[in-house]
C-alpha cells in the first residue's frame, strides 16, 4: 500500500556522494526495511558532479522502488551552503586545517559539506521541517540487521541530540576550525566532540542550529552540533552501546569479506549493530 510523503514524523536522511554498487544495495534495503515507518532521504552534494544521482535513481528503480513513495532524492552544492551561511567562505578562505589537508586539494577537491554537516542538512530541512525528528546517517555505514529494529529502540527517546562517543576537543585536529563568533559565544574548554556517522536530530536542536548558522556562529560539525546542544541547554543523548559493532570510528574499515561473513554466519553475534566504515 502507497502512503502519502509527508504523513510521516520522522525521516531518515542519508548523506552521499559518490556511492558504490554496494553502498546502493544497502540503502535500497534500509529504504525497504523502513517503508510505512520513516521517510526515506538521500541528499546528494553534487559539488563535484558525479553521475551518482542517476545511477542511484536507477538503482532503486530496478529493485521496484518509487520515487516519492519509496524513496526521495534531495541534491545541493558547496554554492548553496555558502549562499544560505556566508560566514564558510570565510572559514574556507582562512581556516589553517581547511587549507592544510589534502582532501580540500586537487585531485580530491572534497566540498565544505565534508566538514560542515549541519549545514548541508540544513540545506534540506529548512525545506522539509515537518519532520519532528531526523536520523542522519553517512552512506559507508552498515547495519547489520533490518535498520527498522534499529530506529524503534529510540521511538521513547526524546533527546534532541542522540550520537555516540562524546569527548572532549582537547588535542583534536580540527577543535579550532569554527567562526570568529563561535570561538567567542563558546570557548574550547567547554567543546564536545561525538562520532558523527549515525546521529538523530530534533526539529529544534537544527532550527536553532540554522538560526546560529544565520549569524555567523558555524564550525566543524563533529565539535559544533553536540556543543551547540549544550550550549542551547537542548536535551543530548547516546547511542545504545548494544547498537555498535566492533568497527566503529572515523578510521574503522571493514573489508566486503568481513562483512559478508557477518550477515552470513549461524552465530547472531555482531549483528544488530552499527559499523563504519564500509567503503566497498
Amino acid at each position: 500500500m502507497k502512503r502519502r510523503r509527508n504523513d510521516q514524523n520522522d525521516a531518515f536522511f542519508v548523506r552521499c556522494v559518490n556511492p558504490t554498487d554496494q553502498i546502493i544495495l544497502r540503502m535500497i534495503h534500509w529504504a525497504n526495511d523502513l517503508f510505512q515507518k520513516l521517510e526515506f532521504w538521500i541528499s546528494f552534494d553534487i559539488t563535484n558532479e558525479y553521475n551518482s544521482v542517476t545511477r542511484v535513481r536507477q538503482g532503486f528503480v530496478d529493485h521496484g522502488l518509487e520515487e516519492g513513495i519509496h524513496f526521495n532524492i534531495h541534491q545541493y552544492c558547496e554554492a548553496d551552503m555558502i549562499k544560505q551561511y556566508p560566514e564558510l567562505a570565510l572559514l574556507k578562505k582562512e581556516d589553517i586545517k581547511i587549507n592544510l589537508v589534502n582532501e580540500f586539494k586537487s585531485p580530491l577537491n572534497y566540498s565544505l559539506a565534508w566538514g560542515f554537516h549541519n549545514e548541508a542538512i540544513n540545506i534540506w530541512f529548512q525545506i522539509h521541517n515537518r519532520f519532528k525528528f531526523v536520523w542522519v546517517v553517512e552512506d559507508d555505514v552498515g547495519y547489520a540487521g533490518n535498520i527498522l529494529n534499529f530506529v524503534e529502540h529510540y521511538e521513547s527517546n526524546t533527546d534532541d541530540l542522540i550520537s555516540h562517543g562524546s569527548k572532549s576537543v582537547d588535542g583534536w585536529f580540527w577543535a579550532e576550525t569554527v567562526s570568529k563568533k563561535f570561538a567567542d559565544l563558546i570557548p574550547i574548554r567547554k567543546r564536545v566532540k561525538v562520532f558523527e556517522h549515525v546521529q538523530r536530530f530534533s526539529r529544534q536542536l537544527l532550527e536553532n542550529i540554522h538560526l546560529l548558522g544565520l549569524e555567523g556562529i558555524v564550525g566543524w560539525s563533529e565539535a559544533s552540533t553536540p556543543t551547540l546542544c549544550d550550549y542551547l541547554e537542548l536535551k543530548r543523548g547516546h547511542l545504545k552501546k548494544d547498537h555498535i559493532g566492533k568497527e566503529y570510528s572515523w578510521d574503522g574499515r571493514m573489508s566486503y569479506d568481513e562483512w559478508h561473513h557477518l550477515l552470513t554466519k549461524s552465530s547472531k553475534r555482531g549483528t544488530n549493530k552499527l559499523y563504519h566504515a564500509l567503503k566497498f
